[in-house]
């Protein structure tokens, strides 16, 4: 008897959806990949819009994602802006 695992379980589940998949491109109907770097769940294009995501949840975590990122960039500049202005007048007054 063959356990099942947390990871054993989601590696058959992503088989299984593949082969639904293939099932659906042989069909032809056409089929993206979400571009969220932790999701990559394959959907299917079902209109002529443009989608990147497979839900509009992963898109918004994708954007929260950015901004943060963005964020933390510019709190870094700023410090090291405030720290070289220290330098500076420490060296000035030496």
């Amino acid at each position: 008897m063959m356990r099942s695992s947390g990871s054993g379980t989601f590696f058959m589940a992503r088989h299984m959806l593949f082969a639904t998949a293939l099932a659906e491109v042989a069909r032809s109907i056409r089929f993206k990949t979400c571009k969220r770097k932790d999701c990559q769940m394959p959907f299917a294009i079902e209109s002529g819009h443009k989608r990147d995501y497979h839900t509009p949840y992963c898109g918004h975590l994708v954007s929260l994602r950015k901004e943060r990122a963005t964020e933390k960039r510019k709190k870094r500049a700023e410090k090291r802006k405030r720290t070289q202005r220290i330098l500076a007048v420490k060296r000035h007054t030496l």
